[in-house]
């Protein structure tokens, strides 16, 4: 039975056996037992389900696995590619963790950056409608790129501006604000908003 249908099993009744699983994965992948490309092409029929869920868990899966390698074990291009699939995959949940252990890796490039902060607002209009611990992690990771990507959303200018607030937009939650007060401290220290006073 492979590593991906074992964890799809065993998530949902044993979140620790689940990750142990996934840390195994990665244990073949830096002992060269197994490749990446064979871990993505695992994913498979899972990945490409009708149901929501199983998608999510499978994305889940692979964000464990990801986090779960030492951090200089990806190369530039694994990087990149991984950074492409896991936001093409966003909006099916599982996704924001792989994104969050991507960015802060060295080899995320601004490139990088760009394309999954635009992944985000895109694919996160709605993320009011959300539950609140999605919510937490998807404004998480929009702080760790504040964090160690900044330049990059700067460069957007206008863009990012105007993507965070209506990102940020509607939030309620005490957890989720504080989040939010930090990127938007950020956002009006760093960035020209003589044209967006109000």
């Amino acid at each position: 039975m492979s590593d991906v249908r074992n964890y799809l099993l065993t998530v949902d009744s044993d979140k620790d056996g689940a990750a142990e699983i996934a840390r195994g994965t990665a244990r073949k992948l830096e002992a060269r037992d197994s490749t990446l490309i064979d871990v993505v092409q695992s994913l498979g029929e899972y990945i490409k389900d009708e149901d929501a869920t199983i998608r999510s868990k499978t994305i889940q899966y692979l964000s464990s696995v990801i986090s779960a390698v030492p951090p200089t074990f990806l190369t530039r291009q694994q990087t990149e590619v991984l950074c492409q699939f896991l936001c093409a995959c966003v909006e099916d949940g599982g996704a924001v963790g792989g994104l969050d252990k991507l960015q802060s890796l060295h080899r995320f490039s601004k490139e990088m950056a760009i394309l999954t902060f635009r992944a985000m607002l895109e694919h996160f209009q709605d993320l009011q409608l959300r539950p609140q611990s999605q919510r937490l992690q998807i404004l998480q990771l929009l702080n760790d790129l504040m964090s160690n990507h900044r330049g990059a959303l700067k460069s957007l200018g206008e863009e990012s501006l105007v993507g965070i607030t209506d990102l940020v937009s509607g939030e309620k939650d005490p957890r989720n604000l504080m989040i939010i007060f930090s990127v938007l401290k950020v956002v009006m220290i760093e960035w020209n908003i003589t044209s967006h006073a109000e």
